[in-house]
């Protein structure tokens, strides 16, 4: 093979650029493994090494991602936001501990990064550093001209009790300014709802959210016909007694199902502090496993149709590439774990099927309390129903039909625990819930574990709230 010139190396680092750019990132991955057989010309390594990481990021493939961004680290330490794109691979892991080291790094070299700024004042909120993250989010609108996500996010550590405050003053005058993108006008109004609404001022706090929920509606539209058949075609499949998995494993999993704002953090939370348990936040291992079974299976159709198709001993080989998965991630060693994947609601069946012996707790609170709660949050991701009160309501209302079907059938192991009951009386419920889990030695949690109840609030939105009382017969 004829070694390229430096010049050569230079239009394929060009060539590469052009396809990062234009989001081609297996493309740009093939070149870069093109130009790695030649070594000797390590001109530019570093920046392949950078694009290589950052395809790998966007594809999914974290580890390539960290292991191509570590080598680059250890070639030059000083690389541009080195620090950043490791903590970024760590943060997308969930291994939060190494994110957060890394994102401290980027910002002991440049203390106004602001994504390192933004991403460790979340993370800090993840380990209740309340405080210290609401002063990043003062730090950052010091810094950055209208700042409507620091704000947003700041209305998320604090209670406001005086219109005159100067955060309140500040963003009404930012949201008047006709320069604001999109983004930017849905977080404004979010953030002045949450403002008004600590200073009870609910008609104009409705007024804000109303808004920022329209427009984020108009972004995020949701189909809730498409989900309909989805939860249809479950329904169906689990309907029969299908088989389940007869392998054991060591692993202990506990599976936490609720909508956003129905108690799972507190619910979490709980189990934390009274067992030894590995936190799996969001990991996706089950829905993923839905997503490409019959690719793994070879399997005539798609979850959930090809459910009917698999046999006991498939569904043992499931039992432990899962396991494994859930061990492999990153957190403590024990084989207690945790999920809280949001979507899991429509995969209960399957974990039955691969986890006989699984927990689930189910965790939900006052419908007209909960669906409000959904519609005063904007989500960076994913929850577009709740953006709109009728599609809320219908969606509120699949989601309690799914789970009265999973009540129903398969044996499927649930325990219902109630928002407003764990958080007035915790010690009952942590009897409750560790008699679920067969746990006779835990740790008693404190009394004041829980600082508040947000009950009732839908009280003060009744009008307002017509659509969804109407859907859910309130």
């Amino acid at each position: 093979m004829e070694k390229p010139t430096s010049n050569q190396s230079l239009e394929t680092l060009d060539k590469v650029r052009v396809l990062y750019r234009q989001g081609k990132y297996e493309a740009c991955l093939s070149t870069v493994r093109e130009f790695s057989q030649h070594p000797e010309h390590k001109t530019y390594l570093e920046e392949f090494l950078e694009l290589a990481g950052r395809s790998q990021f966007h594809l999914g493939y974290l580890d390539l991602a960290l292991t191509n961004f570590l080598k680059l680290q250890d070639l030059n330490p000083n690389y541009p936001k080195i620090n950043f794109r490791i903590a970024l691979s760590y943060d997308e892991k969930r291994d939060f501990k190494n994110a957060m080291d890394f994102y401290k790094k980027e910002l002991s070299i440049n203390a106004n990064h602001l994504p390192s700024l933004y991403n460790s004042a979340r993370l800090m909120l993840f380990y209740n550093e309340t405080k210290i993250a609401e002063s990043v989010y003062r730090y950052i609108i010091s810094i950055e001209k209208n700042a409507t996500e620091a704000y947003l996010n700041l209305t998320q550590c604090k209670h406001f009790e005086n219109v005159a405050e100067q955060e309140t003053a500040d963003l009404l005058q930012i949201s008047l300014d006709p320069t604001l993108s999109v983004q930017q006008k849905i977080e404004s109004s979010f953030a002045l709802g949450k403002m008004f609404d600590d200073l009870n001022d609910y008609d104009r706090s409705f007024t804000y959210y109303l808004h920022g929920n329209t427009l984020a509606y108009s972004k995020k539209n949701f189909d809730f016909e498409d989900e309909s058949r989805y939860v249809a075609a479950i329904e169906k499949a689990y309907s029969a007694k299908l088989p389940t998995s007869r392998e054991q494993t060591a692993l202990q999993p506990i599976f936490l199902i609720g909508l956003p704002r129905s108690g799972k953090t507190q619910t979490e939370r709980l189990i934390n502090l009274s067992i030894h348990a590995k936190p799996c936040s969001e990991a996706k291992v089950i829905s993923n496993l839905a997503a490409t079974m019959h690719h793994l299976k070879k399997t005539r159709a798609e979850f959930p149709i090809s459910q009917s198709q698999l046999t006991e001993a498939d569904l043992g080989e499931f039992t432990h590439s899962i396991a494994k998965k859930y061990q492999d991630l990153p957190g403590t060693d024990s084989l207690i774990i945790l999920d809280t994947t949001p979507n899991y609601y429509l995969y209960l069946g399957l974990i039955h099927q691969i986890f006989p012996e699984a927990k689930i707790i189910h965790c939900l609170r006052d419908p007209l309390d909960h669906c409000l709660q959904m519609y005063f949050k904007y989500f960076s991701k994913g929850h577009a129903y709740s953006y709109d009160l009728a599609s809320l309501g219908h969606f509120y209302k699949l989601f309690t039909q799914m789970m009265a079907f999973w009540h129903k059938s398969q044996d499927i192991n649930v325990l219902e625990v109630r928002y407003e009951d764990l958080v007035t009386d915790p010690q009952t419920h942590q009897q409750k819930i560790m008699k679920f889990l067969g746990v006779k030695e835990f740790n008693p949690v404190p009394s004041g574990v829980f600082n508040s109840l947000e009950k009732g609030r839908a009280a003060h939105y009744l009008q307002h709230l017509e659509p969804i009382r109407r859907i859910l017969k309130l």
